[in-house]
């Protein structure tokens, strides 16, 4: 891409109009390509080191103004009507713009509607001369040459140089009959407008929007003293110097008529035409000039200069190339072809043509061998973007044998091993860039950004400071272990992850965080006792690390209710209140501690203020309110609880645990029907979640409505005979013997009021009659006896219809599986063994 263009008298951005927005100046892009790039312009080009002449009423102008001056340029007159039409109606004080508009008539004769837009100008503007001198040219093709003078006086008196009002005013005498041969003689020798001199009925004065104005028709003038026209080229020359440009540009043009031939007459006059940035004209003045002398070296440079605004970078470097066979050691030329080098290569790159993007880079790295490293951490990048990687990490591992102080080849590995997911290795990238350079935005954003994607499956990885802190202390060898038991544990493969964490301390003991990832381990394999003595461990460390230690805290009170040591677990939620009070995950967890001790009316107090806290459950404290209802149940207040469970089935009308809850609280308040509605809503919402099954056997029951009773126990044992008492296994048991057609309802009663001596002699046979688990269990255990090989849980779950009887034992066997080869397991019929990262089952050889 190409510099920013600054505008050499204010500093403001300049749009490709190349006109300063701010301050009016014509943008000189010879004078900013070259000035700083190419060579000292004092000593080459002294008449280019001029001030660019300030605008005059630019103000405001549109970046768009070029487009129809290059119209006019291109004598494209319809065209530039078109554009200028536009400009008058979005602007109708823009007097340039109906100036502009008059002209682009009048090459189209339209001499009625070209005086309209200039009287329209001058009306806006009364001391706008160019529009004064339109308006005499136009009386002066329609032959009213009085009129015509009186606006080209008007013209001279706005403005006393405008030689074109001076020249057309003398001619519009002579056709009056007033001859001045003298002034004529005087305006040539002069030089004075003679590239522009008006001699015939076909030009106007175009605005060009900085203060100057150019023809808009043909010209020629022939002088008849050619010896004195001999001496003019040095005077234009002269003239340019000291910067009076538009006579040096008028004398300068018969120079070339008398001897085209003059390559410094093209190279001057081409001065000049990039002095007001006419490039195309200028272009071929130093072909010309190159065509007569190949061996000027300024005019390969400005010639290349002109290609490079035109974007032809072909072109460029061919001259840069005949000016390099001219003076092979010229440094700035050297490294502006480097310059337009890069840009091939860039362009190469975007376009995805890697071959010739290499190509340039090899080109590059002949003319600068210092730039090898850069250039070699260039290749890395287009092996990166065709996917050659091991080529990529090769190049940048190259760029720092030849530059070890390079940042750019650690900075590009640190981004590959992003993009291959290494985090590690890229924040080890990362950390060396920094070394380099500890400020470098790439850098530190990088390092940053790696560490996060190490850490961002960590417990407590919101604490990012402490992490950073544990990364950096740690050897690598322990922060490899700590990340795979951590994949381990979420793979749910706990004996490795657990082998893992038991290496980090045989290294280290003094590691919390390895003793919180035990801890964590063990509690997924609820081992409490061990879990609660590992978080015992991190306490004693006293950190000050408050996220840390609110999930340590948390997760121990969690392991202490677990074995029903309630007054523990109080005592564990009290410390994380002190870290953090507004904890309405605790409160809530305090709820339910003192429900379970009995206390409805503490766990009342702690579920009003975890609704309170409003951070319990994200968007309306679900779990929160769903416990404040069972609280209630249990304090008789049957209405209040109603209306809390209905407060979270207007939030989430299919959460299974609110639907049975409603449901006991009307079952309380005499309303079984209504009851079974939330019943059957449970159970169609969440079929696994066994209360909407056993509440609605019950109530089906207690309504006497036994064969639907009949069908919900079924479900149940089939699903989870656990769940189910002793009383309600003997009332299934008695429904399923008798005819449901002829149930005689006292009989089933009385049955149920059979001794509890009489239950307990028969639990032990009737849970066996009716325990589909422990069937399936047996079936699974002689399939693979049978087998004599090692099965996965796939391969068991592809064979079920090979060795179960019916559909309803394939279908539970499928739901259970997992559970029914936990206990083949933990009974030890089973063996569980790994290989290649997939378990297998096996009967051990007896």
């Amino acid at each position: 891409m190409g510099e920013e263009r600054l505008c050499q008298n204010c500093g403001a951005k300049v749009p490709s109009s190349n006109i300063c927005l701010r301050c009016g100046s014509v943008y000189n892009p010879i004078q900013a390509a070259f000035a700083n790039k190419l060579f000292d312009q004092k000593k080459i080009y002294s008449a280019w080191l001029v001030e660019a002449p300030s605008f005059q009423g630019m103000m405001g102008r549109k970046i768009e103004y070029t487009k129809g001056l290059k119209d006019l340029e291109k004598m494209r007159l319809d065209d530039a009507i078109n554009y200028y039409n536009r400009e008058v109606i979005n602007d109708r004080s823009d007097y340039l713009a109906w100036n502009n508009l008059g002209v682009a008539y009048m090459g189209k004769k339209n001499r009625k509607n070209a005086m309209e837009c200039y009287k329209k100008a001058v009306e806006l503007n009364p001391k706008y001369y160019i529009g004064m001198y339109n308006i005499g040219a136009v009386y002066y093709e329609c032959q009213e040459y009085e009129k015509a003078i009186e606006f080209f006086d008007k013209a001279l008196e706005i403005n006393p140089d405008c030689g074109e009002a001076k020249l057309d005013r003398h001619l519009a005498r002579e056709n009056l009959g007033h001859f001045d041969f003298e002034w004529n003689l005087d305006v040539m020798k002069g030089g004075a407008n003679l590239m522009r001199a008006r001699l015939n009925q076909s030009s106007a004065l175009v605005d060009l929007g900085n203060g100057d104005d150019a023809v808009l028709g043909s010209y020629r003038l022939s002088l008849k003293d050619n010896a004195k026209l001999l001496k003019l080229r040095q005077e234009a020359i002269d003239l340019f110097k000291n910067k009076n440009i538009n006579q040096a540009q008028k004398i300068l043009e018969n120079c070339l008529q008398i001897n085209p031939e003059d390559p410094k007459a093209w190279d001057l006059k081409g001065r000049i035409l990039l002095y007001k940035n006419d490039y195309e004209h200028a272009l071929p003045c130093y072909q010309n000039a190159l065509k007569i002398d190949s061996n000027s070296l300024d005019c390969w440079l400005t010639l290349g200069a002109i290609y490079a605004l035109k974007k032809d970078l072909t072109e460029v470097i061919k001259c840069l190339n005949n000016a390099l066979k001219i003076n092979p050691f010229h440094k700035e030329v050297i490294q502006l072809k480097s310059s337009f080098l890069k840009q091939q290569y860039n362009i190469a790159k975007e376009k995805g043509n890697y071959k010739i993007a290499l190509q340039k880079l090899d080109d590059l790295s002949e003319e600068n061998p210092n730039l090898l490293s850069d250039i070699l951490v260039e290749k890395g990048i287009i092996y990166w973007n065709s996917n050659n990687i091991p080529k990529a990490f090769n190049f940048f591992n190259q760029a720092l044998v030849e530059n070890p102080k390079n940042i750019l080849p650690w900075l590009n590995k640190g981004s590959l091993y992003l993009t291959q997911k290494k985090n590690r290795y890229a924040f080890e990238c990362y950390k060396e860039a920094l070394k380099i350079s500890p400020n470098n935005p790439e850098g530190l954003k990088g390092y940053h950004e790696s560490f996060s994607k190490i850490i961002e499956k960590h417990p407590f990885r919101n604490d990012m400071e402490s992490y950073k802190n544990f990364y950096l202390k740690y050897p690598d060898k322990i922060i490899n272990l700590l990340d795979n038991g951590l994949k381990y544990s979420q793979a749910k493969r706990l004996e490795e992850a657990l082998n893992c964490i038991e290496k980090v301390l045989e290294l280290n003991k003094n590691i919390p965080e390895a003793w919180v990832q035990k801890a964590n381990i063990y509690l997924k394999l609820q081992n409490y006792e061990m879990a609660i003595q590992c978080f015992d461990e991190v306490i004693k460390y006293d950190l000050n690390n408050p996220v840390m230690m609110v999930d340590v805290w948390q997760h121990k009170g969690v392991c202490h209710r677990q074995l029903n040591e309630f007054d523990k677990a109080l005592k564990c939620y009290d410390e994380v209140l002190k870290i953090n009070p507004k904890d309405g995950l605790i409160w809530g967890n305090m709820a339910n501690i003192y429900i379970d001790l009995s206390q409805p009316e503490m766990a009342l107090r702690c579920s009003n203020k975890a609704i309170q806290l409003g951070s319990y459950q994200s968007g309306h404290n679900t779990i929160a309110k769903n416990s404040k209802g069972i609280i209630l149940m249990d304090l008789e207040r049957y209405e209040e609880a109603l209306k809390m469970f209905d407060d979270v089935l207007e939030f989430n009308p299919v959460f299974s645990p609110t639907l049975v809850g409603k449901a006991k609280a009307l079952l309380k308040l005499n309303n079984a029907n209504e009851a079974l509605v939330y019943l059957d809503r449970s159970i169609k919402s969440d079929p696994s979640f066994m209360d909407g099954w056993y509440y609605k056997a019950k109530t089906l029951f207690d309504l006497k409505r036994y064969r639907e009773a009949y069908k919900c126990y079924e479900e149940i044992l089939r699903r989870d005979s656990d769940i189910l008492t002793f009383e309600e296994h003997i009332k299934f048991k008695k429904i399923k013997e008798l005819n449901l057609d002829q149930i005689d309802t006292q009989s089933i009663h009385k049955e149920d009021l059979r001794s509890q001596n009489e239950v307990e002699d028969n639990t032990k046979e009737d849970r066996k009659d009716i325990s589909i688990f422990e069937k399936c269990t047996e079936l699974v255990y002689n399939y693979l006896a049978k087998g004599k090989r090692a099965f996965t849980t796939r391969a068991i779950l592809n064979r079920l219809e090979e060795f179960l009887p019916d559909q309803d034992t394939i279908l539970f066997c499928r739901e259970n599986l997992d559970e029914i080869l936990t206990r083949l397991k933990d009974d030890k019929r089973v063996e569980m063994r790994m290989h290649k990262d997939e378990y297998f089952y096996i009967v051990p050889k007896r």
